[in-house]
């Protein structure tokens, strides 16, 4: 799908879609409801609370947010029907929603790790893009009969990786790190084949989400294990757009988050660092991954709004619908925590 006709065609179909996302003020409105019934009022005069029940605000927030993972995957299988099957920007699309699927492995895989027999409740089981027999994986006895569950799959190898790792240290943290990084040095072969434009709009756009996952995983490293500067960079996804590992490596060994968001404000995330003057450390950290976020949010933005030719605007509002989905989850369980609007308006993305 290099040639302009085809571009031209999906384009309109995505721009389409583009313009049913919630605008500002529609999520400003949804904070401010009084209740999840309140909420999904407002929602089913909209694209994403289009396909609710009426009965919706009954529902947990656990079922919610699956119903909105439903439809995530529904969009993404619907802008693969109008790809050639196949080509390049096919299979970058098919690895998008293969996201999804690794998100349920890792719910599997910690359900199961925990002992909890009631953990396939958890899944969206329409995330699966293979066949995988959930029940057996989940009576399974040891690791090595979950990952011959998984063995068709492309995640055996890496969660065997990281779980040997996770015996000698007591650190899970390696299991998931080792199925993000497996997940992204995918993403990256399919972008690399792109040229010209295309491979100039995926790549920052793909570097700048490997960015936010490194923060992500330094934000838990640094709340919740003590491992070294030095073996936390091993673990961090490679390729971010502006965060190398030289310098997450300085970010990890400051003492104090104030000087780890110094150390990490390179063009063009220059302002992270004002977020600490006035918060402590873990509302800083939090404020920190938002404020990446809100740098990406800015890219996808021009991007949708630049040359429309190139896979960048499919990239750019698959990630935004993301996005959107993340947000109205944020706030349906912050309205059942009973969080005031700007506690939530704190916890959104962007």
């Amino acid at each position: 799908m290099n040639d302009l006709a085809s571009y031209a065609y999906i384009n309109a179909r995505i721009r389409a879609m583009f313009s049913r996302l919630l605008t500002d003020a529609q999520v400003d409105q949804l904070i401010r409801t009084k209740d999840i019934q309140a909420m999904f009022r407002i929602l089913k005069g909209v694209a994403c609370g289009s396909h609710f029940d009426d009965d919706a605000g009954e529902k947990t927030p656990e079922e919610i947010e699956r119903q909105l993972i439903r439809q995530d995957i529904v969009t993404h299988q619907k802008i693969l029907n109008d790809l050639s099957l196949g080509s390049l920007s096919y299979n970058l699309v098919k690895l998008f929603l293969e996201r999804y699927e690794l998100h349920e492995i890792k719910t599997l895989l910690r359900a199961w790790n925990r002992g909890r027999g009631d953990g396939s409740r958890l899944l969206v089981k329409e995330a699966f893009i293979r066949h995988l027999d959930i029940d057996r994986a989940m009576a399974a006895v040891d690791i090595d009969a979950f990952c011959t569950v998984l063995a068709d799959t492309l995640y055996a190898v890496p969660i065997r990786r990281g779980w040997e790792k996770y015996k000698r240290t007591n650190v899970y943290f390696y299991v998931e790190s080792a199925l993000d990084r497996d997940y992204f040095v995918r993403l990256w072969d399919c972008v690399d084949q792109f040229k010209g434009r295309d491979w100039d709009v995926a790549s920052k756009i793909l570097g700048i989400e490997v960015d936010i996952e490194n923060i992500g995983a330094l934000l838990r490293l640094r709340q919740h294990f003590d491992l070294p500067a030095h073996e936390a960079v091993n673990v961090m996804i490679p390729r971010g757009y502006r965060l190398k590992s030289g310098l997450m490596r300085q970010a990890l060994m400051q003492k104090g988050a104030e000087a780890m968001a110094r150390s990490l404000a390179v063009k063009p995330y220059e302002d992270i660092a004002r977020v600490f003057s006035s918060s402590g450390e873990h509302a800083g950290l939090q404020l920190l991954e938002s404020g990446l976020y809100r740098i990406l949010y800015r890219e996808l933005m021009n991007t949708m709004s630049g040359y429309p030719f190139t896979i960048g605007t499919v990239l750019s509002f698959l990630i935004l619908k993301r996005i959107e989905t993340a947000n109205i989850i944020t706030i349906v369980y912050g309205k059942q925590q009973g969080l005031s609007t700007e506690q939530i308006r704190g916890e959104l993305l962007c």
